[in-house]
């Protein structure tokens, strides 16, 4: 009965299949069509019930033929179209072929346009709660394996072959029938198939291994039932221990990378362990109700000892995959954050009771039994309670199992809205460049360059990497920004090589040993996200304020705003109204059929630039950037719409 400390540092949850990492990335703008769109999972997705769709604009479909679900590398692969600009949806539905637990979501990509903001166009990620025929069918099942299991080992030593009484005996069978049953349903139900084409999946396939071991405990069951005899319920224990296993595999610890063995391990033992203690409570409560003296006071009195060592084996296993599902020591303060840890938390306070119950056994009753082996209605009564409590442990133990664990939550993807991605590979296809830019934006940036073999994918090993810039408009812009070495195949640094908004031409230049590499990378800068305020009168021209960092701001109109000659202009305030000095200010108007055409800005007063353009009709985007006090960068957009 001790052995409930176990339960509380944790009976292992099993996880579900989120969302690690995607090419291209959720919110990430790329310049060119992907091939395909290939998405990472925390688990291996189930093949026959996962799926992935690309969507255009309007929604209609962008792939171009079958998916590739490779379980092994945790991936399900897309193959698409060969892409427009535009923004791209991509969801998905994922079973996990671990533990068949199902989510789903969708995200935005743009290609040569920035995807919206998370809140407006990303999807929400949704995953499958622990249902009432889930949560039942494993309660269920752990109860009945638990006493099939203590039945052929603890029941035997404590009332002998004859004693077991074979009423439990095959209730307990039909609880762990019951729950598998359950079991089976529920999982069809959540992944919406019908059961026949479940349990051909490799998400069934562990279920109907588990059945056929309680099919096989079943055999033994009924041998028990006409002969009452040791082998019978061996069989029984033995088949409970084989379904354990395959539960155990099935879960959470069956989908490590390395070691799997040694994880499966440890849970297994952990969940035999848990069940002979939970088992053995309902054997020792027989035993105190039908043995006799000196019998009964040895029976509980080993018994007492066999669930010491238990809890120390419940213990050490569950401590150690708990850590595992969190992440570590440092994650404690995941469990307040998420439905995994409040379960456990829950999980935590029924030990507290169960521990009371024990220590209230352990150092008053079973004293008091060996002093008066006929005084066995407190020692009755103190495990009754303890069953009672077990009850609410294995309820809270069957939804746990249902929840996604703090480490799988800490391993999924972020969404790539502040950082622009470009790929490529040199004209001899020996190795792959993929440049990260963050912001992506024009002034200060992050550049970051990933090199790998073009056909293992492995790092390549480079003595020296490097940038160049060039903007085909303003040749006078071209630049080089020289990487350092950061690991294997991976090289940094910070520059402000991107003066202007638009494309930009980026040659990487990689020297390995006696070698040299080039790859041309096309990279387009993004827009970041801005406050600004439109301002319409009748007869005047539209003022479009935008605000900028420290509370300053800058007022721009198009006068007179229909098609022909124009003057834009660009005035900048401080936050208390006035206007500041900004120098070196450039500016340009996108077309509306994408040309860039550079401004030439003219200064009528520090703060107030003015330039000349000709403009067709159509929706026009105005960017500029300069220098403000301090040598700050001042920058930002606009757009407005020239009448005929």
């Amino acid at each position: 009965w001790v052995a409930a400390g176990g339960l509380a540092t944790g009976t292992r949850a099993d996880a579900h299949a989120q969302l690690r990492s995607s090419v291209p990335a959720d919110g990430e703008l790329v310049q060119e069509s992907p091939n395909e769109v290939v998405i990472t999972f925390t688990e291996p997705p189930d093949p026959d019930l996962s799926t992935i769709r690309v969507l255009d604009s309007t929604g209609a479909p962008a792939t171009s033929g079958p998916q590739q679900v490779d379980p092994d590398h945790r991936q399900m692969r897309a193959p698409v179209q060969d892409l427009a600009d535009g923004v791209y949806t991509v969801s998905w539905r994922a079973v996990s072929q671990t533990d068949g637990h199902l989510t789903a979501g969708s995200y935005t990509f743009g290609i040569g346009v920035t995807p919206p903001p998370a809140d407006e166009g990303g999807g929400e990620l949704v995953t499958s709660s622990p249902s009432v025929l889930a949560v039942s069918g494993r309660a269920a099942l752990y109860w009945g394996l638990s006493l099939l299991l203590a039945a052929g080992s603890l029941a035997v030593l404590m009332l002998g072959a004859g004693g077991v009484p074979r009423a439990i005996v095959a209730s307990a069978w039909g609880m762990a029938a019951l729950g598998i049953v359950l079991m089976i349903f529920a999982e069809a139900n959540a992944v919406g198939v019908s059961v026949g084409s479940m349990v051909t999946t490799a998400t069934g396939r562990p279920l109907v291994q588990q059945a056929i071991a309680i099919g096989v405990a079943g055999l033994g069951v009924a041998a028990y039932m006409r002969w009452r005899d040791r082998l019978p319920l061996a069989i029984a224990s033995v088949a409970a221990a084989v379904a354990m296993l395959v539960h155990a595999g099935a879960g959470h610890a069956g989908a490590a990378r390395s070691w799997r063995w040694f994880d499966v391990g440890v849970q297994w033992a952990h969940i035999v362990a848990t069940g002979l203690w939970i088992g053995g409570l309902v054997w020792l409560l027989l035993t105190v109700t039908r043995l006799d003296g000196a019998m009964r006071t040895r029976a509980v009195t080993w018994f007492s000892a066999f669930a010491g060592l238990n809890l120390a084996v419940i213990v050490a296993t569950g401590v150690a995959r708990e850590l595992d599902e969190i992440g570590g020591l440092g994650n404690l303060g995941s469990l307040l954050d998420t439905s995994f840890g409040v379960a456990l938390l829950i999980k935590t306070g029924l030990f507290v009771v169960l521990v009371l119950f024990a220590a209230r056994n352990r150092f008053r009753n079973v004293p008091r039994l060996r002093n008066d082996p006929s005084n066995t209605r407190s020692v009755a009564r103190t495990v009754a309670a303890e069953l009672v409590v077990a009850v609410g442990v294995l309820g809270v133990t069957g939804a746990l199992s249902q929840l996604p664990p703090p480490v799988d939550l800490q391993q999924t993807s972020s969404r790539a809205s502040d950082r622009v991605v470009v790929r490529g590979s040199d004209f001899a296809t020996t190795l792959k460049a993929e440049l990260t830019v963050t912001p992506g934006t024009v002034g200060p940036n992050r550049f970051e360059l990933e090199l790998t073999d073009f056909d293992t994918g492995e790092p390549v090993d480079a003595t020296r990497a490097a940038l160049d810039f060039s903007f085909p408009e303003r040749p006078e812009l071209a630049s080089r920004l020289e990487l350092e070495e950061e690991g294997p195949g991976s090289w940094s640094a910070n520059g402000t090589q991107l003066a202007l908004n638009g494309s930009w031409e980026v040659r990487a230049l990689v020297e390995t040993g006696t070698d040299s590499v080039e790859v041309a990378l096309e990279l387009r800068t993004r827009r970041p996200p801005q406050d600004i305020q439109v301002t319409t009168q009748e007869g005047q021209p539209t003022v479009y304020t935008i605000r900028l960092d420290g509370g300053s701001s800058v007022q721009s109109y198009v006068d007179p705003g229909k098609e022909g000659p124009n003057n834009v202009h660009f005035t900048f305030f401080d936050d208390a109204g006035g206007e500041f000095a900004v120098r070196d200010l450039t500016a340009t108007a996108t077309s509306p059929d994408g040309e860039i055409v550079e401004l030439e800005t003219r200064e009528f007063s520090p703060g107030h630039y003015v330039s000349n353009a000709e403009l067709e009709a159509g929706r026009w985007e105005f960017d500029f950037s300069g220098r403000g006090p301090g040598d700050q960068t001042v920058s930002g957009y606009f757009a407005h719409t020239i009448d005929p």
